[in-house]
């Protein structure tokens, strides 16, 4: 039996290693091997006297999708946790803005935003300007 790896991966198959588009004879052995059926399936080999020169190597296999698929999941996640940090961040320090009942507390707190004010600005125009450049 010969098959070809189609795969853009480097496998071993029966002592065998094969690199991507690579095609080796396989003796005493047939499709209805476990292992043969296995690489069949996830489109890693492809059996028959196809030569590697006119197989294109262009579709992944099925374990490099799902491989792919984990992989974009766990990066959704983990961007979803930093966005919920932040998120919770953002709320915590509003929350302490509107705690905050010194004019002073809150002159410190605009200065370290950059924001401009006038010092007839009352504590709780001050609070507005800190917590609409916070939402911002």
């Amino acid at each position: 039996m010969r098959v070809t790896n189609i795969s853009r991966k480097i496998i071993s198959i029966f002592g065998k290693t094969l690199l991507p588009g690579e095609d080796v004879k396989l003796d005493n052995v047939d499709e209805s091997n476990p292992t043969i059926q296995f690489y069949l399936k996830a489109k890693v080999l492809a059996a028959g006297n196809t030569s590697a020169a006119q197989m294109k190597i262009t579709d992944t296999g099925e374990t490099e999708r799902e491989k792919i698929a984990r992989e974009a999941v766990e990066k959704y996640k983990q961007e979803q946790e930093e966005y919920r940090k932040k998120a919770e961040e953002k709320e915590n320090e509003i929350k302490a803005v509107k705690g905050m009942k010194k004019k002073e507390d809150l002159i410190k707190k605009a200065i370290g935003l950059g924001l401009e004010f006038s010092d007839s600005d009352s504590a709780d125009m001050l609070k507005e300007k800190i917590i609409h450049a916070l939402n911002a």
